[in-house]
């Protein structure tokens, strides 16, 4: 089965390596938006025919630039991909788009250092600071909007929502999925191949969040936005889309998951309402570039996180914030007092996973607390592969998006 599994992921790995060398040799030329289009098909049909993607990728990824790179991983999301879509996404009846509007005080990272440290001094929850006159109801999506004051959040569920009658009527369990993409890149439609798949199967809506990205809005703009999110969902949910979950799930993957986890600290400092629980798959835990783990050698060769991918992820995000300190940046240093609050955690770890060893030494600390944690390595599988389990991509991650539908089950 490896042996099937690694000449599968070979084939694929090529591919990818073409696409990669192909859209940033065309994002990167001075032409229009069309022309790069055009140009970026042609040099994957050149590329193809003489097999000289691979070695122009490598060339590529060793001097890679944000800009360019950050419109190749939103291939996914753009116009181009559209009828791929129709094949890749399963059905859902219900689907749409909302525009959240923020009711707190924007982050700093100033402000969260400082919370932080007070709160570690005092135990004291921190008091949410609310805006005054601010229209709580959620406005219908636009292409164009203030992201200062609204999160655009997509919304998936198996039936449309209740317009009347008690929140019992409605969904008793909510997923909060918060995307990957290296905190610069991609959006909640490039991951509906298995969000709409969990809410068809587990009869609860899905609230998948756009938030911010780098390098245009870096710490801690993506995390005040899922927050923000998650805040006016348990304040205003029942008023104003009539539900009233018993359970809460907060799921995110690679960056999504370190949000996750920030998100979840950011409830247990202020005394807010805690998830019930925790599912990320290989989550960024560390965003310092300094911290070494033997698992990041696998960033030398991987075709989906390369060294020079992930460093330019790193420093478009961190933006000056202290990585090595902020709990709120690098998950990893969550204190052990924080860590038992912590509600049920499912982790989704890969074996070939550059970001593997971080994701084990959290693991490892819950469980030296006796929380409730559990922990599944996929040991053949790449970094991100809750995306590739889609028609062309690789078969074998399906079963991931199951596994990760029987722990939200629990």
């Amino acid at each position: 089965v490896q042996k099937d599994y690694a000449s599968k992921y070979k084939k694929f790995e090529n591919d990818l390596l073409i696409g990669t060398a192909a859209f940033y040799q065309g994002y990167s030329s001075k032409k229009n938006e069309f022309l790069q289009t055009l140009t970026s098909g042609a040099n994957a049909m050149y590329f193809t025919l003489t097999n000289k993607g691979k070695y122009e990728a490598e060339y590529i990824m060793s001097k890679a630039e944000v800009d360019p790179m950050v419109k190749v991983y939103n291939t996914l999301d753009g116009d181009l991909v559209k009828p791929f879509h129709l094949v890749a996404f399963p059905s859902i009846k219900f689907r749409t788009k909302i525009l959240v509007p923020k009711l707190l005080e924007p982050l700093t990272s100033k402000q969260l250092e400082e919370e932080n440290q007070q709160f570690q001094l005092t135990r004291t929850p921190i008091p949410i600071k609310k805006l005054e006159n601010v229209d709580p109801t959620f406005q219908k999506n636009k292409d164009e909007f203030d992201d200062k004051s609204f999160v655009r959040v997509r919304v998936l569920s198996n039936k449309p929502f209740p317009t009347e009658g008690k929140p019992s009527d409605g969904f008793e369990k909510v997923i909060i999925h918060i995307h990957g993409g290296g905190f610069i890149a991609m959006s909640s439609r490039s991951h509906q191949n298995y969000t709409r798949k969990w809410a068809n199967k587990l009869n609860a809506p899905v609230f998948s969040i756009d938030y911010r990205l780098a390098p245009r809005d870096p710490y801690p703009a993506g995390l005040d936005d899922v927050w923000q999110t998650y805040y006016w969902i348990l304040t205003e949910g029942f008023t104003q889309l009539r539900i009233s979950p018993r359970m809460i799930i907060i799921t995110g993957d690679s960056a999504g998951g370190n949000l996750t986890l920030s998100l979840c600290l950011r409830t247990i400092q202020t005394g807010f309402r805690v998830p019930d629980g925790l599912l990320v798959a290989y989550p960024a835990m560390n965003t310092s570039i300094k911290r070494f783990t033997p698992s990041l050698l696998f960033a030398l060769d991987d075709v989906l996180l390369r060294y020079s991918f992930l460093t330019i992820c790193l420093d478009a995000y961190v933006k000056g914030a202290n990585a090595d300190e902020d709990p709120y940046l690098s998950p990893c240093r969550i204190t052990e007092e924080d860590l038992k609050a912590f509600p049920p955690v499912r982790a989704m770890l890969a074996g070939r996973d550059p970001l593997r060893d971080e994701g084990y030494k959290f693991i490892l600390r819950l469980g030296k607390l006796e929380k409730d944690v559990v922990s599944k390595e996929y040991r053949q599988f790449p970094h991100g592969f809750w995306n590739l389990a889609v028609p062309f991509g690789l078969e074998d991650c399906k079963k991931s998006i199951t596994d990760a539908i029987d722990y939200m089950e629990e």
